[in-house]
């Protein structure tokens, strides 16, 4: 039963290109993975914002 569902979860996560194992790891390490507050979690989100935005502005112009 075990292999059946991590071949299920291989063929369902697109572009993974990691081994069964990596993927097993994934739920334990989301789990232990610290809570944000909402605030944190705004702060990141535009922190990764602005450095996408800086990335693009200074990116080669075609």
């Amino acid at each position: 039963m075990e292999a059946a569902l991590t071949a299920v979860e291989q063929r369902t996560v697109p572009g993974f290109a990691g081994t069964p194992e990596e993927l097993d790891t994934l739920p334990a390490e989301g789990l232990a993975s610290k809570q944000l507050t909402e605030d944190e979690f705004w702060s990141s989100v535009s922190k990764q914002t602005d450095a996408l935005l800086a990335e693009h502005k200074t990116g080669p112009r075609s």
